[in-house]
Formats: structure tokens, sequence, C-alpha cells
């Protein structure tokens, strides 16, 4: 049954399920923010699990603090309900979700997240985290609906307020860049000036050639990020975008100095590296431009991908890719959050 009390009241079950695994260091820097520290971006508030909950003078007091399993699920008799002091809906199987999630475990998270919404049809929070598991497995069209019913909800639970980013990402990734657009500026209005969202919002600009407001994201971007807890890659994703600017504006000089940038803050980026050179072959720095490649292969090698695969930037487009090869353009963009070659706008369901 839902939810019917505007409090939020869970049944605390015990749940059987693994949590294993190590943190992977490649995780998706907003989805860590949403499941681990959010020192980043104003995220602090939706990654921190929810308080200890309070029991109300007239309610049945509970004995003891529950206990926990080898995977840090609370164990509880069956029946046991825990009325805490927010005023929204939840599931404590959700942090397993958020858990799993930070683990990379994206199926597990969508098993759970579907199970809870079976016997809660409409929780805010679980259409939220089963939306963000589908989007990680690049499922953007089932995930968007889920983001949708987690705004019309109006359940507050903490992470409502940037299902709008993550709904924006899936439209992007499904070619609908004024629907991307739009759900990036609520976002923005939301939450205020959030960097991954204008970063976004530039990327969306350097897409439809508009690169007078693409370079005054990314700056922003940046800007916004010069703080101690800064991501260096997030910073530097937004210098390597500075370049593409330069390089399409026929400023190679500039866009040398951009990627250098992009690269003294995170030298793994081996995209970054390939683009460097390039830049140096229009300069005519030939000997520089080797050492570039050369740098290229041993990023490629510390973030464990074989030095001969291919993996030249490709310029974003919202067409299919035509078939049989490719020759990929000299300044192409990056791919959205990050500085990988752009996907197909139309994920593999």
């Amino acid at each position: 049954m839902p939810f019917t009390s505007t409090r939020r009241s869970a049944v605390l079950t015990p749940f059987r399920g693994t949590l294993g695994g190590a943190r992977c260091a490649a995780l998706c820097g907003l989805c860590s923010l949403l499941v681990a520290h959010g020192a980043v971006h104003g995220y602090q508030d939706i990654a921190k699990p929810s308080a200890p909950p309070t029991v109300p003078p007239t309610a049945p007091p509970v004995a003891s603090p529950p206990a926990t399993g080898p995977t840090g699920q609370p164990v509880l008799p069956p029946g046991t309900r825990v009325v805490p002091s927010e005023s929204y809906a939840d599931d404590p199987r959700l942090e397993v979700v958020r858990r799993m999630l930070g683990d990379q475990q994206y199926v597990q998270a969508r098993v759970v997240g579907e199970a809870v919404l079976k016997e809660h049809p409409g929780l805010g929070r679980a259409e939220f985290f089963l939306g963000l598991a589908l989007s990680k497995m690049k499922q953007y069209e089932q995930s968007r609906p889920h983001f949708e019913a987690a705004i019309k909800t109006g359940d507050p639970f903490p992470e409502r307020k940037h299902a709008h980013h993550f709904m924006a990402w899936a439209s992007y990734h499904l070619g609908e860049l004024d629907r991307a657009k739009a759900e990036f500026e609520a976002h923005v209005a939301l939450v205020g000036d959030e960097p991954d969202s204008i970063f976004a919002l530039g990327i969306i600009a350097f897409d439809e050639d508009r690169l007078d407001e693409a370079e005054a994201r990314f700056k922003k971007s940046i800007e916004l990020q010069s703080g101690p807890t800064a991501s260096k890659r997030d910073v530097a994703k937004a210098w390597a975008r500075l370049g593409d600017i330069s390089m399409r504006l026929d400023d190679p000089a500039k866009a040398e100095d951009q990627f250098m940038k992009s690269l003294a803050l995170y030298p793994d980026h081996y995209e970054v590296w390939s683009k460097l050179a390039r830049s140096r072959d229009r300069l005519g720095k030939a000997r520089e431009a080797v050492s570039a490649r050369e740098e290229e292969k041993k990023a490629r090698e510390r973030v464990g991908l074989r030095p001969t695969e291919s993996d030249d930037i490709k310029p974003a487009t919202l067409q299919p890719a035509p078939s049989g090869p490719q020759t990929p353009a000299p300044n192409a963009p990056l791919a959205p959050g990050s500085t990988s070659p752009a996907p197909s706008p139309t994920p593999k369901l």
C-alpha cells in the first residue's frame, strides 16, 4: 500500500542483499556525491544518511537501536515501525540502494528499487533512486519517467531538487537538447549556480555552436569550483572544453595553453593529451606533438586501456553515426560531463 501520511513512516524489514566490492575510483562524479561524501557542488545535504529516527511522545517506545546485518541493513522484528521527524515517506531499503549505486551495482539497485515501488507505489525517493539506477545503466528513456514521478510526488526528500539535473542528462543523451536545457535551467533555479549544471548548459551551447555562451558557462563552472574542496577533475573538464572552443575558433596556441591547464589538474585525461598533440600539430611543433602522444599512451595505461585502442574524439551529433570508417574532426567536442568521446544520443536499451 502507498504511504498516506505526510510524515515519513517507514516499515523496517530485513533485506537480504550483498554490498560487496570495493568502491570504484572511476565512479561518476555526480553519483559519487549522491552516494558518498557530497563535499563538492553543493550536494552535502543529499549524500548524508537520514538523521537518527526520533519517536513522538505519544508513540510506543522503541526498546533499543536496531541491530544491523553484515551488510549494514537494519534487522528488526517483522512489523516494527519507526516514525522519524522528517516529513517525507521513506523505506530503509533505499539506503541499501544508495550504497549499491556507490558500488556500481546498478542491476541490483534496480531490482531493490523496483521491489520497494511494488510495495509502495508512488514513493518519491524510490522513484528517484530507480531512475538513477536506470540512468547509470544507460537506459535513459526508461529512467526519465521515474525522475518525473519523483518530482510530481511533492515529497520533500533530500534528493528531489536534483531530479531535474539527472532528467536533463537523460534528455541530452536522447538527443532532446531543448528539454535538456530547460531541465538544467530548472535545476539551477532551484539550487542556485551549481557548477555541473552550468557546465552542462555550456555543453549544449557548444553543440549548438553558440560559442560565446559556451565559453561563459565553462568559465563560470571553473569560477564556482575555485575553493579547496573543488574537484580537480571537474575543473579540468571545463578547461578542456575551453580548449575545444579555441580549436574551433582556429586559435591552436590558446587551445594548447588551455589543454595544458586541464592536464596539470588531471593528467590521466588521455583524450586531452591527444587534443594537445593535435593543437601542436597545427602549430608546427612536431617534437612536442610526439611527446604529447607518448603521454597519451602512458595515461591510457594508467587507466587500464590498451595503448593501441582507438578512442579518437568524435563530434557530438543528434543524427545517428554513419556506417563505415570515419575520420574524426580535429577539434571535435567531448562527451557531456567528461573528456571522453561523445556517445551516440540513442542508447542501447
